[in-house]
């Protein structure tokens, strides 16, 4: 199971559009960011981006994974919620 932050990040990457855009937000380098999207493809074992030159772009894999995380992401943020509340 990818980390939460690892998570986070891939959600920063589909807002952003780029890894230098999710590395600002994540205070991370671009490259940095790159590195984690490769371990989650490793981890899920397909690719998740269409890499260019300078751009990359979700890919089929990619686009069909933005919604689990995205619920995914919000569920442990309420579980974390619920456990500062108690």
């Amino acid at each position: 199971m990818p980390s939460t932050r690892t998570l986070n990040i891939f959600l920063a990457v589909v807002r952003g559009g780029s890894f230098a855009a999710a590395g600002a937000q994540a205070g991370l380098t671009a490259a940095a960011v790159g590195q984690q999207m490769r371990a989650l493809e490793a981890e899920l074992q397909r690719p998740l981006f269409d890499r260019g030159a300078r751009s990359v772009a979700l890919n089929g894999a990619g686009l069909a994974l933005v919604a689990p995380v995205k619920d995914l992401v919000a569920r442990f943020a309420a579980l974390a919620k619920v456990q500062d509340d108690e």
